[in-house]
């Protein structure tokens, strides 16, 4: 005997080819041969063949089962003594073990058994062998008798089959009729489902859905009806019913629910409620069903349609006395509460449509007013600025006129002392007193108007910003609105008390002209706040690369809420006496400074403004030369012609030129000037801008075509601005404001006559 023949060999009879496979992969890992048999017939002639060492079979097979295979291995004789295992999940009867063990099997087993516990089994069959004896059945002793007790079990096991087989087809019928309805219930719920959002129009989706509820739940009629806003109405939006009742004249029927109490419960317990109508025992009171409209109905579905937790209406579906047939049934019930779901939804889809529509167009209107409000507010938005501007000016004016009354007082009276006292002219000290004065005053009623028109220029587009010195501006300042803080306020009874704390600060990048503008309205704002008086204080610091310049006053002081909004445009907490304006100017001249702005304040505390603005970086100072005054500065002596229709202009200029050694001659108009160009030859022509018949600008052109070479100076009243935005005309060489003096004169000269 080889070794391939000393492992024992295993014959697995089973008609499953799959359950044959598993339970020799589990043998083989054991160490056993195996051979695989499909039936009884199969195994008994492989037997012969191949002489197995133990036979493990199923019962219930095709051709041959198990109890005919273990029956014919005992009665061969070269087969008797081979160990025959039966395993079954049908024979599992005590008598089944009992006619098994009767025919000669070794082991009886039940199914499932787990790989190692079937192991064990055969290892236990091959070890206790099979003996002679065992070869005839102690049970049926002859052919008869096994055909009897096999025929016994047989039937016993059809029986239990039939029965099983019976109650799996009904339960099959059950199932399948259980499918049928539930596909018919899915078409009806997709045909309701794709009904609802048919369109966005609810109420003949609504419609659509009355009549499908109808057809498809086989029912009378059918009402859908809407909880009101108010939550006490059921509103009917939607009505079908067969022949039988005219539901349609009911839509827009109102069922108030303080009379419908069984209708409002429906509501409240969210579950639908079956209704018997035709009883003397009817839930309903005759009333509901009156002011419901369910008469001739003898029963009554009603089917709450809710979203989330709110009940949003009812479905009532009711059936008519006169058709013959059973009331609401349970099918019904559940399709038709299915159907209340997909309904609810559906109005909550067109619900959110319609609200999103709605909030669109809103959003639409409120968009394009917001594009008209912006639209008009960029057109106003020039002319207030200028309001507030020329409101400011307006308050200044005011207090510079008495200003410049008291300029001219000194100035009318030492000339009138003068005139009527000419020995006083002998006294030289007195008289050069009264000149003094006299020229201190008129050129204080200079800077008066120098000041009101700096104040009024606007800034011009890409004008470089210049190095400023804050502590000059806030003097400058200071005094520019001293007629409002000061005069007004002393006229009022009041007294306003400005004082100033200077730290050592560089200049500070800036247009002069609209820090100045940004510094007034903080002060008029200040005074403002202080209607009773006090003090405000004006402080400069340095803060690292900035300057900080801060206004702080003793008034009223701020709300939160208006300390947060003060910098808005147009809110102002003055009423029709403030535009609003004045505050968002100043934040506005503070962003174009690249500045920041801090705002400290508390009501009865006062208000501290805190403005932070660059310094000017040492890489950006330009030094600048002082010009080389002429003829009193040593220059050469000149040809001048002065142009003014002015007499006393004419001769205060006449008397600067020729106090300083130059050749001058003048004309009274710019006709008169050109005929004296014409005939002489000039080396700088002087000519009033303002000038009736010719201005000073043409004579200055006129003056280049006659001698293109020859400088020209214009004296006007608007010089510092005409200067400042580069305004002059090309013919002019140079622009000097009035009241012009003789050093201011002298620097003219010196930038437009070439030095020999």
């Amino acid at each position: 005997m080889n070794a391939q023949r000393s492992r024992a060999l295993v014959m697995v009879v089973d008609d499953s080819t799959t359950q044959a496979q598993k339970m020799a992969q589990a043998l083989e890992a054991a160490g056993f041969r195996t051979r695989l048999a499909q039936n009884g017939r199969d195994a008994l002639e492989q037997a012969r063949r191949w002489r197995p060492d133990v036979i493990v079979s199923d019962i219930l097979m095709p051709v041959m089962d198990g109890f005919a295979l273990c029956r014919e291995v005992r009665r061969d004789p070269e087969l008797a003594q081979v160990p025959v295992v039966l395993y079954t999940i049908t024979y599992v009867d005590p008598k089944d073990e009992e006619f098994a063990r009767g025919i000669g099997a070794s082991r009886f087993l039940v199914k499932p058994k787990d790989p190692e516990a079937l192991v064990q089994e055969i290892r236990m069959a091959l070890a206790n062998g099979h003996t002679a004896s065992a070869t005839a059945p102690a049970g049926p002793g002859d052919e008869a008798a096994f055909v009897a007790a096999y025929s016994e079990r047989l039937a016993a096991k059809l029986e239990e089959k039939i029965t099983d087989l019976e109650a799996a087809n009904r339960q099959l019928s059950q199932h399948y009729e259980e499918a049928l309805a539930a596909r018919d219930q899915l078409a009806v719920l997709l045909k309701t489902a794709e009904i609802a959002v048919s369109s966005l129009d609810l109420d003949a989706v609504l419609d659509r859905l009355a009549l499908h509820l109808v057809t498809a739940l086989r029912i009378t009629c059918c009402r859908i009806s809407l909880v009101d806003a108010g939550g006490d109405h059921l509103v009917v939006v939607a009505a079908r019913a067969i022949r039988e009742l005219d539901w349609d004249r009911r839509i827009g029927q109102r069922i108030p629910l303080a009379d419908a109490p069984v209708h409002r419960a429906a509501l409240l317990a969210r579950e639908p409620h079956v209704v018997a109508l035709d009883s003397a025992e009817s839930p309903m009171p005759a009333a509901e069903r009156a002011v419901a409209g369910l008469e001739g109905l003898r029963t009554a579905l009603l089917l709450p349609m809710a979203i989330g937790e709110q009940s949003i209406g009812l479905i009532c579906l009711g059936e008519a006395r006169m058709r013959r047939r059973a009331p609401i049934t349970e099918a019904q019930l559940r399709l038709g509460r299915a159907m209340a779901e997909e309904i609810g939804l559906a109005i909550e889809h067109a619900r959110a449509i319609r609200e999103r529509e709605q909030a669109q167009a809103a959003l639409r209107e409120s968009n394009r007013r917001l594009e008209e409000a912006l639209s008009e507010l960029q057109a106003m938005h020039p002319r207030l600025v200028q309001q507030e501007r020329l409101r400011a000016l307006g308050e200044m004016a005011s207090g510079i006129a008495h200003d410049f009354n008291n300029a001219l007082s000194p100035i009318v009276g030492f000339t009138e002392l003068l005139l009527k006292r000419p020995a006083d002219l002998a006294d030289r000290e007195k008289a050069i007193g009264y000149l003094e004065l006299i020229s201190t005053a008129a050129q204080d009623a200079a800077g008066i108007v120098s000041r009101l028109r700096e104040f009024s220029r606007p800034r011009e587009e890409g004008e470089a910003l210049l190095p400023v010195q804050v502590s000059s501006l806030v003097e400058q300042t200071i005094a520019l609105t001293q007629p409002r803080w000061r005069n007004q306020a002393s006229a009022s009874g009041i007294t306003i008390d400005i004082r100033t704390e200077h730290g050592d600060t560089p200049p500070i990048a800036g247009n002069e002209s609209e820090l100045r503008e940004m510094l007034t309205n903080l002060i008029f704002n200040a005074v403002d706040a202080m209607p009773h008086g006090g003090t405000i204080t004006l402080r400069t610091r340095r803060e690292a690369a900035r300057v900080l310049l801060e206004v702080q006053d003793t008034g009223t002081g701020m709300s939160e809420e208006v300390r947060r909004r003060c910098l808005e445009p147009f809110f102002s907490t003055k009423g029709e006496g403030g535009s609003g304006l004045g505050l968002a100017q100043v934040y506005g001249i503070v962003e174009r400074h690249a500045g920041s702005i801090d705002i400290a304040s508390a009501l009865g505390q006062g208000t501290t403004f805190s403005v932070r603005l660059p310094a000017w970086a040492a890489s950006h100072t330009e030094a600048t030369g002082s010009p080389t005054p002429v003829g009193g500065g040593g220059g050469r002596p000149l040809r001048v012609l002065v142009v003014d229709d002015e007499p006393l202009v004419r001769r205060v200029v006449a008397e600067y030129l020729t106090s300083d050694e130059h050749v001058v001659e003048t004309a009274a108009s710019g006709a008169d000037g050109l005929e004296k160009l014409r005939a002489g030859r000039f080396d700088l022509v002087i000519t009033d801008r303002s000038m009736p018949e010719m201005s000073g600008d043409e004579v200055a052109a006129a003056v280049k075509a006659l001698a293109p070479h020859t400088p020209v100076m214009l004296l006007t009243g608007f010089g510092e601005v005409i200067s400042a935005a580069g305004e002059k005309a090309g013919a002019v060489d140079d622009v000097v404001g009035k009241p012009v003096t003789l050093s201011t004169l002298r620097e003219a000269l010196a930038r437009v006559v070439p030095r020999p």
